[in-house]
């Protein structure tokens, strides 16, 4: 594949001169450059918003949060090359010390790439990592109907109900203590978070399962977050179904031991991805 067209996507907080160190690893290939509106404010270069971005790669520099927020707003087409400078970034596999490599060996078409799952939440929107339905007020039980398939109900009393995405397993899922999921695997985890039952424990999904979430209680606010950047306030009686999105987050891989890397986290302090 022949990159012609790059997308710069960086943390508000990215300092400006490692902005233009990732620059000049892209300006040696002779592409075409845009940028989203803090990255362009930074350098003095017209601004792109990312929702906006016709490219053929976008290069994400930050954390974590950054990642996430941009996968969420570009075309579903977009090739993603994350390059961490946060203080986890376990989706990223090059740092800002290995970015010149990196971005050498996409220009040269030097990469495969990985293909991660999403999950479509009520049909309005796309998680890559997770999504939490929580109490809205502390210490207040939230109560939820979760229907598998359009058949077997559940009932649970809960904080919250956390519905997360292979690539998700490594974050609060993690916490919980769920297992990791090999991100390749076609399965997605739903948990209780501090369940009023303690035999109600999370259970892992087919991709082909479709789950709908309802808030049952007959008052009473809950939050939804989607991958720790939309909230939205829901009320009592609200239904949110899950299921397999047609669509993909499409990660530039240089390395075929990337995702093994990814779950073998045991004994470490921090993910390898």
């Amino acid at each position: 594949m022949r990159i012609s067209r790059v997308g710069v996507i960086s943390n508000p907080k990215l300092d400006t001169g490692k902005i233009k160190n990732i620059i000049g690893y892209l300006d040696s290939g002779g592409v075409t450059l845009c940028f989203d509106p803090h990255t362009a404010e930074k350098i003095n270069q017209k601004p792109t918003e990312v929702d906006s971005m016709r490219v053929d790669v976008a290069v994400l520099v930050g954390g974590d949060g950054t990642f996430l927020w941009a996968a969420s707003k570009l075309k579903p087409d977009t090739l993603l090359l994350p390059i961490n400078a946060g203080a986890v970034g376990y989706i990223s596999e090059i740092s800002l010390d290995t970015a010149g490599e990196g971005i050498k060996k996409l220009l040269q078409g030097d990469f495969h790439v990985e293909k991660r799952m999403k999950l479509s939440v009520g049909g309005r929107y796309e998680i890559l990592n997770e999504a939490i339905i929580y109490t809205f007020l502390p210490a207040t039980l939230l109560e939820f109907n979760l229907i598998l398939d359009g058949s077997e109900t559940i009932n649970m009393k809960s904080d919250g109900i956390l519905v997360s995405t292979p690539t998700g397993s490594t974050a609060y899922s993690f916490s919980l203590g769920n297992p990791v999921i090999h991100p390749h695997t076609r399965a997605y985890i739903v948990s209780p978070i501090s369940p009023l039952r303690r035999d109600q424990a999370a259970i892992v999904l087919p991709s082909t399962s479709v789950l709908e979430v309802e808030l049952v209680q007959e008052r009473g606010d809950a939050n939804l977050i989607l991958d720790g950047q939309r909230r939205e306030k829901l009320s009592a009686g609200t239904s949110i179904v899950f299921r397999e999105s047609e669509y993909t987050a499409d990660f530039v891989r240089f390395s075929e031991e990337f995702s093994h890397r990814y779950v073998n986290i045991w004994g470490r302090r921090r993910w390898d991805g």
